[in-house]
């Protein structure tokens, strides 16, 4: 009730109590005496003529010991005569004591105007040590309170939906482009035309008949080598020449191409790394004998 009436007391100041194209300033508290963790309001007043006034910034507290809990926002009024300003501060002590408000400052123009001083008496929170010791209360459930959550309730069910979008946007737009892509069906080529392509190719090359016997005899041991590889399915491509032909002996093959394959593959050796040149029939011999093994490939392919 007293502080409906102090309100009421200081709208009456801000409109009925204006000097005359005078300067007042006024700063008062809504009680001179409180408790301590209790709030007070710390009301400023200033009757101009301007409005060209620079107003003193408080912060944190007003005095030291009475801290600012919450500072109000600077009111204006247009009155006839002049201008009308003021503004709240909601004060407060953690202490017991006597605290002095200095006078409030303000400037207009080339004057300073100030307050009157105030004083405000704290106590400690009167306790009546007759009474009986209490439990500490419980603490209590909190609400459910909807208006709380309500926005950041809907702004989820917005994100996740938009999550759930763009995942089925995207899922339709891999699907569609799956569709589109045409597979390229496989090709598959047989053992017996993948070498036969390699021995003509290198037949037309003619490659030793122009100075290349090098590149011709790795080319024929390569081919060797993986018609070898298919017909037996045993991995020579890396081996050399001795191992070779021993993986060769459990196939129980002809003395004569058991022969024909290892001086093959020891002439190959032999211009590949000791720089021959070897003769024109030896080439040949060594062509002859591709195209003798991979009849052998063409042979597995009909059973």
């Amino acid at each position: 009730m007293m502080d409906k009436i102090k309100n009421c007391w200081v709208f009456i100041l801000l409109f009925f109590s204006f000097q005359s194209f005078g300067q007042k300033l006024e700063a008062f508290l809504d009680s001179s005496n409180a408790e301590v963790g209790e709030l007070r309001k710390y009301t400023v007043v200033l009757h101009s003529p301007t409005n060209q006034v620079y107003w003193q910034s408080l912060k944190d507290t007003v005095c030291k010991g009475l801290e600012i809990i919450e500072l109000g926002k600077i009111d204006t009024i247009l009155q006839d005569n002049g201008f009308v300003f003021s503004q709240v501060y909601t004060v407060m002590a953690f202490d017991s004591g006597y605290y002095l408000i200095h006078p409030f400052k303000i400037n207009i123009g080339d004057s300073i105007v100030q307050s009157n001083p105030n004083l405000l008496r704290v106590d400690f929170v009167k306790v009546d040590e007759s009474a009986d010791i209490k439990d500490i209360a419980d603490v209590w459930d909190a609400p459910f309170i909807w208006e709380e959550i309500e926005a950041v309730f809907w702004w989820s069910i917005l994100f996740i939906s938009l999550v759930v979008l763009v995942f089925l946007l995207v899922r339709y737009w891999l699907k569609i482009r799956k569709l589109k892509v045409k597979k390229t069906p496989e090709i598959i080529i047989h053992p017996y035309d993948f070498h036969w392509k390699k021995i003509t190719d290198l037949e037309n090359q003619n490659l030793w008949q122009t100075g290349k016997e090098k590149e011709y005899q790795t080319e024929v041991s390569y081919i060797l080598r993986s018609i070898l590889e298919h017909k037996f399915d045993i991995p020579v491509l890396e081996e050399t020449t001795q191992n070779i032909m021993f993986l060769l002996k459990p196939f129980a093959l002809s003395n004569a191409l058991t022969q024909q394959i290892q001086s093959t593959l020891n002439f190959a050796d032999f211009v590949k790394y000791a720089k021959g040149k070897g003769m024109a029939h030896q080439h040949e011999k060594a062509m002859e004998l591709l195209k003798n093994l991979v009849e052998l490939l063409k042979e597995q392919n009909a059973e």
